[in-house]
């Protein structure tokens, strides 16, 4: 049994516990403990412990809290080890703190147990990242080997649904956050007569930095959602599990076509978000500033505009490889619920874009570092 699995079974009147009850699975065991009814958390007399892998203090209290909050004495308790028997006792003693009592302590007492919750996330989350991504190296590696396992189609139809069809979209926010800064620019910049200096300002905006980061919250607002919410519904509907029993591995038939195609489809989605800030930058020079074509093409390639564009577009399979690796972990995090679906959706949208505009602010500081601004 995997270290992450956790099972309980109700026969007759025995509560069996299987796997691993620790706070490594605590998310988990609080979805099982939350589908036992009443009548049936009634009729429970004894608990066994024979297939139990591991159990500390949190695997415990959810089952001692279970039958404290409804009332009921703890039953008795079948095959446990002496070590795991103490602690069980020592745990069914304790009162636990209600909500009264955890709304009545001292400030910094709840601050301290806020920074120790934060912190255990934070390191679970850690854990998960580096666990989901040691599996996908594996197999990226294993198809390194074997290019023939590559499925190009799967590719190909993720690249359309995700690049393709979110082309105009891309399109138009670039367009219009490129005329909002231009149209921001031109006020305060002609109070010292320097308006001419909007135009390149908004070509380096555009090119090194809106750019890039526009499309790839649009691209993990947007495919990263529906990566977690179809791998999560697969997971609910035991498709994964189905894949498995067949002998193909999910990573290789679900996980790597999505994340090779987020990878590519943000960088060419990066490369319509460029072009699209440009020809607003343009259409900034004729209708604001009533230049040219001849002037905005002197004024534009006379910066260094490849220097401008790399520097923008290397950041993105980084940011493409970042949003599909969060979105599938995501997904396939989804165990029993709807609910959990819309849930892991939401948290790998969020962590998504907490880690482009974290990465974004990384690569600001690393190209200022190495003098290539």
């Amino acid at each position: 049994m995997k270290k992450n699995e956790a099972q309980l079974k109700i026969e007759g009147t025995k509560l069996q516990l299987k796997g691993y009850w620790t706070s490594y699975n605590l998310e988990k065991l609080q979805q099982l403990t939350s589908q036992i009814n009443s009548h049936d958390l009634a009729s429970i007399r004894s608990i066994d412990g024979h297939d139990i892998q591991a159990l500390d203090t949190n695997g415990a209290w959810i089952i001692i809290a279970l039958f404290k909050e409804a009332g009921m004495n703890m039953p008795d308790l079948e095959n446990f080890s002496p070590t795991l028997s103490t602690l069980w006792l020592r745990l069914t003693d304790l009162e636990g703190i209600s909500e009264e009592k955890f709304e009545s302590l001292h400030p910094i007492k709840l601050l301290v147990i806020f920074i120790g919750q934060f912190i255990f996330s934070v390191k679970h989350e850690i854990y998960n990242i580096i666990s989901f991504s040691g599996q996908l190296f594996i197999t990226f590696a294993r198809l390194a080997r074997h290019p023939e396992r590559i499925r190009f189609s799967e590719i190909s139809a993720q690249i359309f649904k995700s690049g393709l069809q979110a082309t105009m979209i891309v399109s138009l926010i670039a367009f219009s956050i490129a005329i909002v800064i231009g149209f921001l620019m031109i006020a305060p910049l002609s109070t010292y007569a320097m308006q001419s200096m909007t135009i390149p300002l908004v070509s380096v905006g555009v090119l090194q930095e809106m750019g890039v980061l526009l499309t790839a919250i649009m691209v993990a607002g947007r495919t990263g959602s529906a990566f977690a919410a179809e791998l999560g519904v697969m997971n609910v509907n035991e498709e994964t599990s189905a894949l498995e029993s067949l002998g193909m591995d999910p990573f290789e038939v679900l996980v790597v076509p999505r994340i090779i195609a987020v990878t590519i489809s943000l960088c060419l989605l990066t490369i319509v978000a460029d072009f699209s800030g440009m020809f607003a930058n343009f259409l900034i020079a004729f209708f604001m500033l009533d230049n040219s074509w001849t002037v905005f093409s002197h004024t534009i390639f006379s910066q260094n505009l490849m220097k401008d564009f790399f520097m923008g577009f290397s950041r993105a399979p980084v940011y493409g490889l970042v949003i599909g690796t969060i979105a599938c972990m995501r997904g396939l995090q989804v165990k029993s619920s709807a609910q959990e679906v819309g849930t892991q959706t939401t948290a790998a949208v969020v962590q998504s874009i907490f880690l482009v505009i974290f990465l974004h602010a990384g690569f600001a500081l690393l190209f200022q570092f190495l003098g290539v601004r």
